[in-house]
């Protein structure tokens, strides 16, 4: 009996590490612009690859670094609006998966976030 006890303890744990890992973003605690909000949710599910894939965004619960840090990287609207819809490097061009208004918003947000 104890042995079925210690199994289930372990796949207890397992799932706890598991479900505690897979998290998810985290809410927002900035108040953002209506496009800012816009921007986030597509930073987070619509960009293809998903742009917290690659990057550390802190208000975004974003903590890759295959790409630059956009907390620490300089960063205006203009700059980011190009790589979305040019690309930059190995990051692809979102021009025909996100709208020119969809990356906008997701530059927006980048703008308003970073660093905070």
């Amino acid at each position: 009996m104890s042995r079925h006890l210690t199994c289930a303890a372990v796949l207890l744990g397992v799932a706890a590490a598991v479900v505690s890992c897979g998290r998810g973003p985290i809410e927002s605690k900035l108040d953002l612009s209506p496009a800012a909000a816009r921007g986030r949710d597509l930073f987070l599910n619509k960009s293809t690859p998903r742009c917290s894939t690659c990057h550390m965004l802190r208000d975004a619960g974003a903590g890759k670094m295959i790409g630059p840090n956009l907390d620490t990287h300089p960063l205006d609207h203009a700059k980011v609006l190009r790589a979305l819809k040019q690309g930059v490097g190995a990051m692809p061009t979102q021009s025909g998966i996100l709208s020119d208004q969809e990356m906008s918003d997701i530059a927006t947000y980048v703008v308003e976030a970073a660093g905070k």
